[in-house]
């Protein structure tokens, strides 16, 4: 984590006491040219004072002992700047001085549930290109929950440079051991991973923004992460969809093109809906496409396979606009994608993700596709996400094995 840069100055002044012998030691802060002062009771020799270096000659063990204090002095001092710039208002000479002496002013601290509320009207106003309506709901659901749990513990006025490890684990335990208003059951420890996803995700953007936690508190913090149980299209099930006469129903068509695009090129859907007609082109009779991510904030550029090439050359003719698909949001397509499943009467939950599944799965892998250039396709820096998440052992891969293996083992003779 980068620390903010030191904008202030500080300095050691020496005073003479009413003796004449001994002086007392002040600090003197200074941000932006104001400055406050203020007495630090330590008195030394005067003639052992060295004004050029701010501190006392080491002759003596009692001038050790004062230096020391001196140097704990500028930490304390540097960590109160830090905890004042993180509570989301400029510095000033007085807010690090009354920090440094105890003097809190809470009214600039924001609480957990203020930052998690201003998080969330935020993103309720990106585009919907830029930030799925499903999310925000998600956002607002651990909202609701960890509002309820800070409230059981009597910490509802938690302020957000105070979220700490052990509440966190507290939180989770109170997810998977309390029942849920809409079930009237406790979550699963998948299910409590997601809110707990998103609450991290508001705390890094504390922390980027320098008004959170001075230490991340989900470092270390193992969350529970459900395994996707997807079964890919089948070639089938794939003709049903493409063949579904929709009698002109505008919405159902588009739902049904941004499908097809992604099982045929394994886009995900932001990347489908944001692409351009011009972002395929071709290249030595080749068709490609330029992919631009907005998950890896990456940009890639890959081949296209027959079906994409031939329902490219269909769209571009179909849609007007620079977009190749129009735009429709994810949550409106699956709604779309749930319609035409009962249509064509495919008995299991299709949304969009799935076309991604199936183009790893049904149209390359089980063409024979080698795994490394699928995991390519899909864009995946490791072919171990691919294997894992992707790759599933279909009929026809299992048929393919088994017809491959018989043919290379002769049958044994029963005696």
């Amino acid at each position: 984590m980068i620390l903010p840069r030191k904008k202030y100055t500080l300095k050691f002044i020496a005073k003479p006491t009413a003796n004449g012998e001994d002086t007392i030691i002040s600090m003197r802060l200074t941000v932006d040219r104001q400055k406050v002062e203020r007495s630090l009771g330590l008195i030394g020799k005067k003639d052992d004072w060295i004004a050029e270096e701010e501190r006392f000659s080491e002759c003596l063990q009692y001038n050790c002992s004062i230096n020391r204090q001196l140097s704990e002095v500028r930490g304390r001092v540097e960590e109160c700047y830090q905890i004042v710039h993180r509570k989301g208002v400029t510095p000033t000479a007085k807010l690090i001085r009354d920090e440094f002496y105890g003097v809190k002013d809470t009214r600039i601290a924001p609480t957990l549930l203020d930052f998690i509320e201003g998080h969330i009207l935020t993103l309720s106003k990106l585009p919907e290109d830029e930030f799925s309506p499903g999310t925000l709901v998600q956002y607002k659901a651990m909202q609701k929950r960890l509002t309820a749990f800070l409230e059981s513990i009597n910490e509802e006025h938690l302020l957000l440079r105070n979220l700490t490890r052990k509440i966190i684990y507290e939180f989770q335990e109170y997810l998977t051991t309390t029942p849920s208003p809409e079930t009237g059951r406790p979550i699963k420890a998948s299910s409590a991973g997601k809110y707990l996803s998103k609450l991290r995700a508001i705390i890094n953007v504390s922390i980027q923004k320098e008004i959170g936690p001075v230490r991340n508190p989900f470092n270390g913090v193992k969350i529970a992460r459900a395994v996707a149980k997807v079964q890919p299209l089948t070639w089938e099930e794939i003709e049903k969809i493409m063949n579904a006469d929709l009698s002109g129903t505008n919405g159902l068509e588009k739902a049904r093109d941004l499908f097809c695009w992604s099982l045929f090129t394994g886009l995900r859907f932001s990347e489908s809906a944001s692409m351009r007609k011009e972002d395929v082109y071709i290249e030595n009779g080749r068709y490609r496409m330029i992919i631009r991510s907005k998950k890896s904030r990456e940009v890639f550029d890959r081949p296209l396979i027959n079906e994409a090439v031939q329902l490219y050359n269909e769209l571009i003719e179909k849609y007007d606009g620079e977009y190749l698909l129009g735009r429709l949001s994810n949550q409106r397509t699956n709604s779309n994608l749930k319609i035409l499943a009962d249509l064509v009467k495919i008995k299991r939950p299709i949304n969009h993700h799935l076309a991604r599944h199936s183009f790893a799965t049904t149209v390359l892998m089980d063409r024979g596709t080698e795994i490394k250039f699928v995991s390519h396709m899909l864009m995946h820096r490791k072919v171990a996400t691919t294997e894992q998440v992707y790759a599933k052992i279909t009929r026809e891969l299992e048929n393919r094995a088994i017809d491959e293996i018989n043919e290379r083992t002769a049958l044994r003779k029963v005696s």
